[in-house]
Parts: C-alpha cells; sequence; structure tokens
C-alpha cells in the first residue's frame, strides 16, 4: 500500500510539472503570437510609409519638371518674339542650339 501511495505521489508531482510546464508554452506561444503579430503591424506601417515617400518624391519631380517646362516655353516664346522682331542676329541660334527651337528663318531654309 505504502509503495502504491509513494507512485500515486510522484506521479501526481510529475503531472504537476507537466501541466506547469504546459503553462508555461502556451503562455510564450501567446508571447510569441503577440509578438509576430506586432512585427507584422510594423512592417505594414514601414510599407505604408515607404509607400508615401516614394509618392511624395515623385510628385515633387513632377512639379519641378512642369516648372520647368513652363519655363521652357516661356523662353522658347521670347525668343521666337526677338528672333521675329530682329533682336537676335543671324547666326545666334544656331551657336545657342535651344532643342526644339527653330526660327522662322531656319524653318524657311
Amino acid at each position: 500500500m505504502e509503495a502504491q501511495r509513494t507512485q500515486i505521489e510522484e506521479l501526481e508531482d510529475e503531472l504537476q510539472v507537466t501541466e506547469d510546464a504546459k503553462l508555461r508554452l502556451e503562455v510564450n506561444m501567446q508571447a510569441l503570437k503577440a509578438q509576430i503579430e506586432r512585427d507584422l503591424q510594423n512592417k505594414e506601417e514601414q510599407g505604408e510609409e515607404g509607400k508615401r515617400a516614394l509618392l511624395r518624391q515623385v510628385l515633387h519631380a513632377f512639379f519641378v519638371m512642369r516648372r520647368l517646362m513652363n519655363c521652357y516655353f516661356r523662353l522658347r516664346k521670347i525668343l521666337k518674339y526677338l528672333d521675329a522682331n530682329g533682336w537676335i542676329q543671324q547666326g545666334w541660334m544656331q551657336s545657342v542650339k535651344i532643342s526644339g527651337f527653330r526660327t522662322d528663318r531656319e524653318a524657311n531654309v
């Protein structure tokens, strides 16, 4: 009888140790799951932040390009006006070589 009680107590102790280990594992699993979810959330936020930064850069480049094109067309209009009124010397346009700009004299040649 005494041997059986001792064996039962040992088995109860082992069961308790096993249950404690199971609880620790469950807690660790929950903590790991929460950490993984936080990491995924952070990566998603960083991805969205990166997309927004890239979009800002693209928009900035677009507006800079638009301003440059407006300046180019204004300059082209001014040069055409100056050329039409004879304010530009004959060979000056060939030395400047502004792409896309042709004077009336060049167009007639």
